[in-house]
C-alpha cells in the first residue's frame, strides 16, 4: 500500500438508503416505499392489490411520486397508470395474471406491462394449459434404465403424465411432460403442424438423471441403446453413479467421457477428460487434475498429476477410500512436517503432492499472510514498492488489517509457462478489496498492482489505480491508468473518468477520457457524454419501451442534423415499412435500422 490514507474511510459520506414497507391487518405487504432513490431524489413506490381470494392478480409495476414524503400513498391506483401513460403513452403499468378458477389457483395468463400484453383476447400474454397425456398427439416414450442401457419400452400409458402446455406471445407452443414424483421426463417444442423437437430425461429406479436424449436423438434412436452406441455419442447425454449417489462418469455428446473420483467427504479430488487418457506409444500414460482443500472446504491447489498412469477410474476410487490420509490440508510451519515442495501445506490428503509426478496449477492461501513462500525465508506482510519482494513494512500504518481476513484468499500462485506467478490481496476492516499485487507474464521482473478505494461504507469505488512494473531495462520503467467514479446519492454511477500515465522512455500523463451518464426518473441511462478533458466529444442518447427493452440509440434519422456519429433503432412488437420486419412480442428484436455519418 503505498498510500496508507487510502484505508481510511470518510464516515461522513456515510450513505443511507431507506425502504419503508408497509402491511394490511393480515400480515401482507400491501407496499414498499424506497426514499429518494430516484435519480432526482423522489421516492419509488411499488403497490400490491389482492382480490377477494388474496392473490395479486395485477402485479403493480414500480411508479415514481414526486414527493420525499416517504408515506403510504392511498391513491396509487390512479397515480401509477397516470406516470407510466406520462411516460410512455400507455397506462398499463402492470403485469396482470389470469388464475384458474378453482382451488389449485394454477396460472392461465401471465401478462406484462404494456397494452399489447395484457390478458384481453387480442392481447398477448403467455398462456398456459395443464393437461395429461394420451397415444395420440400428446404420447411420450418410456424410456427405462437398466444397468448402464437405456431401454425403450414403448408408450406411456394415457393419463399417466402430467402435461402443462405453454403458448408463448408470439405463439410458439412448448409442453411439459412430468410424471408423478414431479420428475421432467420429456420437454417438446412444436416446430410445426407436423413436426416437434422432444428431448427426453430418463431416471433410475433412485430418481437419478441417467440420460438425456436431445431432439435429433429423440429423432434418430427408436430402440435400447446404451453408451457404445455411434448415435448415443453423437446426441445422448449420459450420466453414472456410485452406490452414494455421486456422478463418476458423464458423457456429453461428441466428447470422450469424463471421470471424476471422491474423497471421502464426498468431494472431486480427481477428475479427468478424453485428453488426459494418454499414451506413449501403446503404454498408456493417464494424467489426472487433481483438487485438494483445507478443512473448510476451499480450494487450496490445482494440478495434474501422473501417479496413475494405467488405473482405471474405479481402481483409483479403491486408493482413495483406502487411503490413510486425511481429507484435508493445513497450513505446516514446521520444516520437520511439512513437504519439501515449499508449498507448505500438510500434505496429508489424498492423492499426495510430490513434484516428481505432479505439475502444481494454482496455489491458494487463505485467512492470513504467515505463510512461507518458494526461495524466501520472511512470512508474506506486503508487497514492497519496488517489487514484487516479500517483505515486513517499516511502520504499522501500511500493514492491512489481519484480523479480518478470515476467510478470505489472501495469496495465490498460478502457472504460466513454467513459471509460479504469485500475488497477494489485501482488504480493510470491511472485507473490501484495497489492493492486489501481482507477477504479470515477465515472472520476477515484473508485476502489476491495483489499488481500490471505496465511497464511504459501500461497495462503491471511487478510484482505482493500475500501475505496471517492469525490470526488464534500467531505468525501470512504469505504466499505469488511474480510473475515478462519481456516484449519485442512490449508487448509480454519474462519471468515468480514465487516465493514462506512463514514466520512461517518454514520461508523461494523457488527457482524461470522461464518461457522464444521466438518468431516466426509472433509473435507466438515458444520456452518456464522451469527453475528453473538459471538450465533449459526443453524446449518446437511449430511449426504452416501457418493457424496458432498449428501443433507441440516438436517432437513425437524425444522425446527419445532430452530429452524433451513429443512430440505431431496435424493432420488437412495432413494424417499421423500411425494414419488413414480423412483429415479435416475446422480447426478441424483430429489425434493426441503423445509420452512421
Amino acid at each position: 500500500i503505498l498510500d496508507p490514507s487510502t484505508l481510511t474511510i470518510n464516515t461522513r459520506d456515510t450513505i443511507a438508503l431507506q425502504t419503508i414497507q408497509y402491511f394490511d391487518g393480515l400480515g401482507r405487504p400491501v407496499q414498499t416505499v424506497q426514499k429518494g432513490i430516484n435519480p432526482r431524489g423522489y421516492d419509488i413506490i411499488k403497490p400490491v392489490k389482492y382480490n377477494d381470494f388474496g392473490l395479486d392478480t395485477l402485479n403493480y409495476e414500480p411508479y415514481v411520486d414526486s414527493t420525499h414524503a416517504a408515506e403510504y400513498r392511498p391513491g396509487f391506483e390512479a397515480d401509477q397508470p397516470a406516470f407510466y401513460n406520462a411516460l410512455f403513452g400507455d397506462g398499463n403499468g402492470m403485469s396482470p395474471v389470469t388464475y384458474e378458477k378453482s382451488p389449485l389457483n394454477r396460472v392461465m395468463k401471465q401478462g406484462a406491462p404494456g397494452a399489447p400484453w395484457q390478458t384481453g383476447a387480442t392481447c398477448h400474454p403467455v398462456r398456459f394449459d395443464y393437461l395429461t397425456n394420451n397415444t395420440s398427439d400428446l404420447k411420450a416414450v418410456l424410456w427405462k434404465v437398466s444397468g448402464n442401457t437405456c431401454t425403450y419400452n414403448n408408450f406411456y400409458e394415457q393419463n399417466q403424465l402430467y402435461v402443462t402446455k405453454t403458448i408463448s406471445e408470439d405463439t410458439a407452443i412448448t409442453f411439459e411432460f412430468k410424471d408423478k414424483q414431479g420428475q421432467v421426463v420429456l420437454k417438446r417444442s412444436v416446430l410445426n403442424a407436423a413436426t416437434n423437437a422432444d428431448t427426453y430425461y430418463v431416471y433410475d429406479d433412485f430418481g437419478l438423471l441417467r440420460f438425456v436424449l436431445s431432439p435429433e436423438g429423440s429423432a434418430q434412436i427408436t430402440t435400447s441403446f446404451d453408451t457404445t452406441n455411434i448415435l448415443a455419442k453423437r446426441y445422448v447425454y449420459a450420466y453414472n453413479y456410485d452406490s452414494r449417489n455421486r456422478i463418476i462418469a458423464k458423457r456429453i455428446p461428441g466428447k470422450e467421457p469424463e471421470f471424476y473420483v471422491y474423497d471421502k467427504t464426498d468431494k472431486v479430488v480427481l477428475y479427468q477428460d478424453g485428453n488426459m487418457r494418454k499414451y506413449s506409444g501403446s503404454t498408456k500414460a493417464f494424467e489426472w487434475m487433481f483438487t485438494k482443500y483445507d478443512a473448510l472446504g476451499r480450494v487450496i491447489m490445482t494440478g495434474i498429476t501422473t501417479q496413475f498412469p494405467s488405473q482405471t477410474r474405479d481402481a483409483v476410487q479403491t486408493l482413495a477410500d483406502g487411503a490413510t490420509y486425511k481429507c484435508r490440508e493445513f497450513i505446516s510451519y514446521s520444516g520437520t512436517t511439512r513437504p519439501s515442495d515449499n508449498i507448505y501445506y500438510s500434505n496429508q490428503a489424498f492423492p499426495a503432492y510430490s513434484s516428481t509426478n505432479c505439475t502444481l496449477l494454482t496455489l491458494n492461501y487463505y485467512d492470513s499472510y504467515n505463510v512461507y513462500l518458494s526461495g524466501s525465508a520472511t512470512p508474506v506482510a506486503i508487497l514492497s514498492n519496488s517489487g514484487l519482494t516479500l517483505t515486513l513494512p517499516a511502520t504499522p500504518d501500511y500493514q492491512p488489517e489481519l484480523k479480518y481476513v478470515s476467510g478470505k484468499p489472501t495469496a495465490n500462485f498460478i502457472r504460466y509457462n513454467n513459471y509460479m506467478l504469485q500475488s497477494a490481496t489485501y482488504y480493510d476492516v470491511y472485507g473490501r478489496v484495497i489492493q492486489t499485487c501481482e507477477q504479470n507474464q515477465q515472472g520476477s521482473m515484473g508485476y502489476d498492482r491495483f489499488t481500490n478505494l471505496y465511497k464511504a461504507l459501500t461497495p462503491n469505488i471511487l478510484k482505482k489505480e493500475h500501475t505496471h512494473f517492469s525490470y526488464l531495462s534500467t531505468p525501470y520503467p512504469t505504466l499505469g491508468d488511474v480510473t475515478e467514479y462519481t456516484y449519485d446519492a442512490s449508487g448509480r454511477p454519474l462519471t468515468y473518468s480514465y487516465t493514462y500515465k506512463f514514466s520512461y522512455p517518454y514520461p508523461g500523463t494523457s488527457s482524461a477520457r470522461k464518461i457522464a451518464y444521466t438518468y431516466n426518473t426509472l433509473g435507466q441511462v438515458k444520456t452518456k457524454q464522451v469527453k475528453d478533458d473538459a471538450n465533449l466529444m459526443q453524446t449518446v442518447d437511449y430511449a426504452y419501451n416501457i418493457r424496458g427493452w432498449l428501443t433507441k440509440i440516438n436517432d437513425p434519422a437524425t444522425v446527419s442534423t445532430t452530429g452524433d456519429l451513429f443512430g440505431m433503432e431496435l424493432f420488437y412488437n412495432n413494424t417499421d415499412g423500411s425494414v419488413a420486419n414480423k412483429a415479435l412480442f416475446n422480447g426478441n428484436i424483430s429489425g434493426i435500422k441503423w445509420q452512421t455519418v
